[in-house]
């Protein structure tokens, strides 16, 4: 189905050059910043790095081995409708995680706590009659 040629090859390694630093360097932010707000406030630092570089490289290891036996088994030519699907499971993944985040509050942030009877209670806009 598709050839490689030295022109794709060239190609996706520009598009992966340009592409892998904004990833790594989002989640890693994100991954350091998410550290800083647990309730250890970053004191197992080191040991969550080694756990996280220890399933980073797990998972790499078991999605090579996957698409190894994948090709032996069907042979080479389902390999590229794989891994177009998986990059558009990855463009999936960044959409359902886009609506998550709307939907939880800031790192760090504490959700207000009101006092029953002041203005921004459940009876918002109406003022006590004295």
């Amino acid at each position: 189905m598709w050839e490689p040629t030295l022109g794709t090859v060239i190609a996706f390694m520009i598009i992966y050059s340009i592409c892998t630093p904004l990833q790594g360097n989002t989640i890693t932010s994100y991954y350091y910043r998410l550290i800083g707000v647990l309730p250890l406030k970053g004191q197992l630092r080191v040991e969550s790095v080694v756990m996280r570089e220890t399933f980073l490289n797990a998972g790499r290891v078991v999605s090579i081995g996957l698409l190894v036996w994948l090709t032996s088994a069907a042979g080479s030519e389902v390999l590229p409708w794989v891994l177009a699907a998986a990059a558009v499971l990855q463009i999936g993944l960044v959409w359902l995680l886009s609506r998550r985040a709307e939907e939880e509050q800031p790192l760090g942030e504490v959700p207000a706590v009101h006092a029953p009877g002041s203005e921004s209670g459940s009876r918002s806009g109406m003022k006590a009659s004295s």
